[in-house]
C-alpha cells in the first residue's frame, strides 16, 4: 500500500490541486510545483505528479529541463504525457528524429490522441521533409479534431508548412474540443485516466534529410 504523504506534503498537494482547479496561470503554478518537487521523496507518487505537470508547464521556455523531468517520470512507468513532453522538448531543441520517436511512443500509449498525431505529422513534414509519411498522421489528427484550425491548416497545407505555419501544438496545449472529452486528472494514487492540458509553444524548423 502506498505510504501516506506527510501532513506538510499533503497540504502542498492540496494547494496545487486547488490552484489547478482555479486555472491559475503558469507563473503562479510553476513555483508551487517546484516546491512540491523539492519536498516530495524522489520515488514518490507526489514527485511523479509534480514533475509531470511541471514539465508540461515549462517545456516551451525550458525544454531541456522539461525533458529531464519527463525522463524522471518515465523511470517510474510509461506515460503518454511524459513521452509527449519529450516530443515537444526535442522539437524545440532541434532533435527532430528523437522528437518523432517520442511522439510515436506517446501514440502507442494513446492511439486516439489527435494532438500527438498532429505533432508527429508536423515534425515529419516540416522538420524531416517527409510529407508523404506525415500525411496519414495529419489526416488522423484532422479527423479527430476537425474544428481545430491549426490542425486543419497542417493537414490542408502539407509541404508548405515551413513557410506558412511553424507551431506544433503543445502536449500541454490540449485543444478545447479534445479537452472536453478527457476526464479531469486526479491527485497521486488515482486510477483515473490522465488528461492533457496547457498552452501552445512556438517553434521554427529547419529541414533535415530523412
Amino acid at each position: 500500500m502506498p505510504e501516506r504523504p506527510s501532513p506538510d506534503l499533503e497540504r502542498m498537494l492540496t494547494d496545487v490541486e486547488w490552484a489547478m482547479s482555479k486555472q491559475f496561470a503558469a507563473r503562479d503554478l510553476v513555483p508551487m510545483l517546484e516546491n512540491l518537487v523539492r519536498a516530495a521523496p524522489a520515488a514518490s507518487e507526489a514527485a511523479h505528479f509534480a514533475k509531470l505537470r511541471l514539465s508540461e508547464l515549462i517545456v516551451g521556455d525550458a525544454p531541456f529541463r522539461a525533458a529531464r523531468l519527463a525522463r524522471d517520470v518515465l523511470v517510474r512507468g510509461e506515460s503518454d504525457r511524459a513521452w509527449a513532453v519529450l516530443g515537444l522538448a526535442h522539437t524545440l531543441l532541434g532533435n527532430y528524429r528523437v522528437a518523432a520517436r517520442s511522439y510515436r511512443r506517446a501514440l502507442a500509449l494513446a492511439p486516439d490522441c489527435g494532438v500527438y498525431e498532429h505533432n508527429l505529422g508536423h515534425v515529419l513534414d516540416v522538420a524531416l521533409d517527409r510529407p508523404q509519411d506525415a500525411l496519414a498522421h495529419l489526416e488522423r489528427a484532422h479527423r479527430a479534431l476537425p474544428d481545430e484550425s491549426e490542425i486543419s491548416s497542417s493537414y490542408h497545407t502539407p509541404c508548405s508548412a515551413a513557410a506558412s505555419w511553424t507551431r506544433p501544438v503543445s502536449c500541454c496545449s490540449w485543444p478545447s474540443r479534445a479537452r472536453k472529452r478527457q476526464k479531469k486528472s486526479s491527485r497521486p494514487g488515482s486510477t483515473q485516466t490522465e488528461t492533457r492540458s496547457g498552452s501552445v509553444a512556438g517553434s521554427s524548423f529547419s529541414r533535415q534529410s530523412a
